[in-house]
């Protein structure tokens, strides 16, 4: 019987663990008879096989344990908000009381104003109804239509990127539409315009 001792740190890479089998395999050949030997190759592919199922299930952690007890404290402190930085792929943790303050002064701006909670329904309700007369009069077929009626919508999200490389971090808003009444038809509507623009573009609009 062939014994496997896995470490959660060690075992990252399946085609270096499957070879690194076939070499010490290959070590005793040499000592072993033919049938042996041929026998001892078929169960160690087997039994490594099986491994390897077992741990690709498992989730296997490429860092440390001091690191993972890092992020995990981080993780469960209330008291701060990690997010990505506006530009780059940095980390960025941010005291939430700063974040929650700097997101209010956004909202506090001219471009957004409170809204009644039966907005939601009512614009649903509306672009559903728009859609539905498209289908009827034959512009758009019935999977169109399914593709893009929107059920059970929820309010677009807000969150903020630091912008970490100007003076006290100012934030950012990202609206993301995720789930929201139009998703779906802002969805079908880029990708008509993506199929029917020329290749090449000669002109864009720079960030």
């Amino acid at each position: 019987m062939f014994h496997f001792i896995y470490s959660r740190h060690l075992l990252t890479n399946f085609i270096d663990f499957k070879t690194d089998m076939e070499l010490n395999a290959y070590k005793i050949q040499k000592s072993c008879h033919a049938n042996v030997f041929s026998t001892l190759c078929g169960k160690l592919n087997n039994y490594s096989d099986i491994f390897m199922k077992v741990v690709k299930n498992k989730k296997i952690c490429n860092i440390t344990d001091d690191e993972f007890n890092a992020i995990k404290t981080l993780k469960n402190n209330k008291n701060i908000i990690i997010c990505r930085a506006d530009k780059g792929n940095a980390v960025v943790v941010i005291d939430k009381i700063d974040y929650i303050n700097k997101m209010n002064d956004i909202l506090k701006q001219k471009q957004f104003k409170g809204a009644k909670e039966s907005i939601l329904k009512e614009k649903e309700k509306f672009m559903n109804k728009y859609i539905l007369k498209l289908h009827n009069d034959k512009v758009i077929d019935k999977e169109t239509y399914w593709k893009i009626h929107a059920t059970g919508s929820s309010y677009a999200t807000m969150y903020g990127q630091p912008k970490i490389h100007k003076l006290n971090y100012p934030v950012i808003p990202i609206i993301s539409s995720i789930g929201s009444y139009n998703h779906d038809l802002s969805k079908y509507l880029y990708d008509i315009i993506k199929n029917n623009r020329p290749s090449k573009s000669f002109s864009y609009v720079r960030d």
